[in-house]
């Protein structure tokens, strides 16, 4: 509660009721009742029925104590679906959230889904949501549902968005149909970490009304009229069934902030369109196309970089540092050496937008484990294990396929030759490395077949400078093999 006589200022009497009045408002709007509402229909195989789902925002329910740490909250739900003033169909429950412990409350979201038969036609569904520990706390919201599923003809269900599904052996309910168990995404929007829109769909008595394949087509474009090729967009060949379940997915990841709208349409062998349906959502992604350079404009704030110390982000940007475009590396150098810690931030978290742009803390912790797992692996007696030779191709390319380890040749110190499969559209890639001081450790980037890496005819002649033999057993580049000596067979493969 404000103290106003603590205030280091004054105001009138008037200005004092006003801003109370203010004070009052923003809490009881801070605490008004938000809930995510939406409907689908389908057809069933008795009675056409819709589905309603609900989403309740925790941080905008009241919650009872029920011991010393828990506590729980409950609404009650009425739902009226009308025609005009006749009530067709009506439902009154209470529901109860799960119990939580009270230092969790800002995750306290929770969803119902309910089922309901109606014969076709057209409704006004009334919703009345009331917290039950807050008489004054109520949710009400009018939506209009339509079934309108006719046998004379192919139809469709409306356009399920979902979050997550998977295959189930269940029997039909309200959370599974036709072996999928599907959980709702409940607003019309896509945050910046969704990378995909996924949705569920039924198609009906195309066995009836098709005599052969049909197409699927479903897009996405922006919303109102548009021209041309839709911003997303895929097919797929049915056969025709009673009912055809489809579980589809547009990758979402690079579709800039909008409104949008997801169309699904049924096509004949003559890309006639029989049938089809829309959706429309929102999507969010304010960091696409961020670029590096403007790095001195990108807020930190809430990102997870917010929170680390000086030392944390200095290290983090030496690790990306083997990663960096060769134009930025002298800058990045430089901002390293510098007190800028600030733009050390920024820096850094503008690199991991550029490379995800949805969930660049993902993308962060995921490199950091790799960091963690080149610093146990090639750790010696100079700088990390992730600023090594090793180390630093180890982060750019990842695992190898294969790693020949030398440590018994009679003259050349300990070597290794990683080989991977295939690299960057290029087959059958070897890096050669050695420890030429035996420090423990310490290996050196001798060689690579890599376009682009060190690249040295003369390698064999360097792993073995130390042979007092060496120009009796070098035959120009090539080294001849002898008792020990298996550098040929270890880099071709043939061991």
């Amino acid at each position: 509660m404000l103290n106003f006589k603590k205030m280091n200022f004054k105001i009138s009497d008037m200005k004092r009721i006003i801003l109370l009045g203010l004070l009052l408002f923003t809490i009881n709007t801070m605490f008004a009742l938000n809930v995510n509402i939406s409907t689908n229909t389908f057809k069933g195989i008795d009675k056409n029925y819709v589905e309603f789902y609900m989403q309740v925002v925790g941080n905008t329910l009241h919650f009872k104590s029920i011991d010393s740490t828990k506590m729980e909250g409950t609404v009650e739900v009425t739902l009226l679906f009308k025609q005009g003033e006749k009530i067709i169909n009506f439902d009154k429950y209470t529901l109860n959230s799960p119990i939580f412990n009270q230092k969790n409350l800002r995750t306290l979201d929770f969803i119902d889904v309910r089922r309901y038969p109606l014969i076709d036609g057209d409704y006004d569904l009334e919703i009345k949501i009331k917290d039950i520990n807050r008489a004054d706390n109520i949710f009400e919201k009018i939506i209009p549902v339509r079934l309108n599923y006719v046998n004379e003809k192919v139809q469709i269900s409306d356009i399920q968005l979902i979050d997550t599904y998977v295959a189930s052996d269940l029997k039909n309910t309200v959370s599974v149909k036709n072996g999928y168990y599907l959980e709702q995404h409940t607003t019309d929007l896509y945050e910046i970490f969704m990378k995909e829109l996924t949705f569920y769909i039924e198609v009906y008595d195309t066995d009836k009304y098709i005599n052969a394949d049909y197409v699927v087509k479903y897009y996405v474009d922006k919303k109102g009229k548009n021209e041309g090729e839709p911003l997303l967009m895929r097919y797929k060949r049915m056969q025709p069934q009673s009912t055809n379940a489809m579980i589809l997915t547009l990758n979402i990841a690079d579709l800039p902030t909008g409104d949008y709208t997801l169309y699904f349409e049924v096509k004949n062998r003559k890309n006639e369109l029989i049938i089809g349906k829309s959706i429309e959502f929102k999507r969010a992604n304010p960091f696409l196309g961020v670029t590096l350079e403007a790095y001195q404009q990108t807020p930190v704030i809430g990102s997870f970089v917010e929170e680390m110390m000086s030392k944390q982000v200095t290290y983090c940007l030496k690790t990306i540092a083997v990663n960096i475009n060769q134009n930025l590396v002298r800058d990045l150098n430089e901002l390293i050496k510098s007190d800028l810690f600030f733009d050390k931030k920024r820096f850094l978290y503008t690199y991991w937008l550029t490379k995800d742009h949805n969930t660049p803390e993902v993308t962060f912790f995921e490199y950091m484990k790799k960091v963690d797992e080149a610093n146990k692996r090639y750790n010696g007696t100079v700088g990390h294990g992730f600023q090594s030779d090793r180390g630093n191709i180890f982060l750019r390319f990842g695992e190898p396929n294969e790693i020949i380890r030398e440590v018994s040749d009679n003259v050349a110190p300990p070597y290794e030759i990683w080989r991977y499969n295939s690299l960057e559209h290029q087959q059958d890639v070897k890096f050669v490395f050695y420890d030429p001081d035996l420090a423990g450790n310490n290996f050196i980037l001798l060689h690579s077949t890599k376009r682009g890496e060190v690249n040295n005819p003369q390698w064999k002649r360097q792993l073995y400078k130390n042979d007092p033999q060496q120009n009796n057993r070098l035959n120009g580049t090539e080294v001849d093999d002898e008792f020990g000596r298996n550098v040929n067979d270890n880099f071709n493969g043939n061991n």
